[in-house]
């Protein structure tokens, strides 16, 4: 296990961007937490359906927000959290009742830039160990339009294929919203190129994640339009910030 006093720079050759400072990667006694840091809540509605200056303005606060923090929440998404309730049973069905030989069965393999299938306890990071387990799919473990070689069949992603279209109603779901993608990618990079004087790099402003699952507890009751919440693909996990 990877010490409690580790730092980011004894980790430096996993990064796949340049860091110039150097942070804990566990909580220190040493540290003070401003406590009273708000994550931002935006509410994506404003650039789905509202006026042109409701979306430039929605794109400055969220290019501001993965600036400051690397993290944001996603309200007025309209998706439903009944769909939510339904995964968290679905993944604790995956987890919990799947014999650990038929999970090996898929152990995760690299495809492309991602580690695509399960992970077990220990073994979720390659760059240390920890204690949970995971399983990421990616849009080639569903039955949804798509480029591939033969026919689609779930037994090569899932344990009992059933899953898949369980699961799937979350991606068709989140699918939705990224039919504006394209156009929020180049009103983010914009915006960025305004902040920071520099070429805009569309790709890394909103860029698709694989679906993963960790092996979670069943989550309280949701509101009716539960956050989402989103941080750029090469953004380290957030921290609670440190006072300056």
């Amino acid at each position: 296990m990877t010490h409690t006093n580790a730092l980011s720079a004894d980790f430096r050759k996993y990064d796949q961007v340049e860091k110039a400072h150097t942070y804990r990667l566990a909580e220190h006694e040493s540290d003070e937490f401003d406590e009273d840091y708000e994550i931002a809540t935006l509410d994506l509605s404003h650039f789905l359906s509202g006026s042109e200056r409701d979306r430039a303005r929605f794109a400055s606060n969220f290019v501001a927000a993965l600036g400051e923090i690397g993290f944001a929440v996603l309200e007025g998404h309209g998706i439903d959290r009944a769909l939510y309730d339904e995964v968290d049973e679905a993944v604790l069905e995956l987890f919990e009742e799947t014999p650990l030989a038929d999970k090996l069965r898929f152990r995760a393999e690299r495809h492309g830039s991602v580690a695509q299938g399960y992970f077990p306890i220990e073994h979720t990071s390659e760059i240390h160990d920890d204690l949970v387990e995971g399983w990421v799919f990616c849009r080639r473990a569903f039955d949804v339009p798509q480029r591939r070689e033969g026919t689609f069949e779930p037994e090569d992603y899932w344990p009992r294929a059933g899953f898949e279209p369980r699961f799937r109603k979350v991606v068709e779901a989140h699918e939705q919203l990224t039919q504006e993608r394209d156009e929020l990618r180049s009103a983010l990079a914009e915006r960025q190129a305004k902040v920071t004087q520099v070429t805009p790099r569309p790709a890394q402003a909103l860029a698709p994640a694989p679906f993963t699952l960790p092996r979670t507890p069943p989550r309280p009751t949701r509101p009716a339009n539960p956050p989402l919440t989103v941080a750029p693909r090469v953004a380290a996990p957030p921290r609670r910030p440190l006072r300056r």
